[in-house]
């Protein structure tokens, strides 16, 4: 299940070799993914001012290791995926307090932002603040759809 709930789809071969969209399952795949998009963009549209003002403060800064990473961007990184496991849980039908993995997804998003960081400056901020968001979003509301079928898949 993808984080719109429908399952992908993709191009089907027909009788003669062509490839073909216009099948129901190709058609829910788009609806699928157009719905994801629409999460993403909200998530996005929702936290970007947070996630800009953290990528400020350590773009500031000299020392940009993990530490300082995740004391800026922590905060903001949670409340994206509370929501996202809200969300993710609702699709599922799952308890609220399923275990979602969300410290090790919080890190391993930091660890790779650690790798980016040296690179980012005042001057480019806001162009980073926005490819970095959409980065940390799409990674934890995956990441968490990905552990809420996998926590549907242990209870099965």
């Amino acid at each position: 299940m993808t984080p719109a709930g429908a399952a992908g789809a993709t191009p089907t071969d027909n009788p003669n070799g062509d490839q073909t969209d216009d099948t129901p399952a190709s058609q829910a795949g788009d609806a699928s993914d157009a719905a994801n998009r629409t999460l993403i963009n909200r998530f996005i549209t929702a936290y970007s001012p947070l996630f800009r003002d953290a990528l400020g403060r350590v773009s500031a800064r000299e020392k940009r290791d993990y530490e300082a990473l995740s004391k800026a961007f922590s905060p903001v990184l949670q409340v994206i995926s509370d929501e996202a496991k809200r969300q993710a849980s609702t699709a599922f039908k799952l308890r609220k307090d399923f275990d979602a993995g969300t410290e090790r997804l919080i890190r391993d998003h930091i660890k790779g932002m650690e790798k980016r960081a040296s690179s980012w400056s005042k001057e480019t901020a806001e162009e980073t603040a926005t490819a970095e968001i959409t980065k940390a979003v799409r990674a934890l509301v995956f990441g968490m759809f990905r552990e809420a079928g996998a926590a549907v898949l242990e209870t099965e």
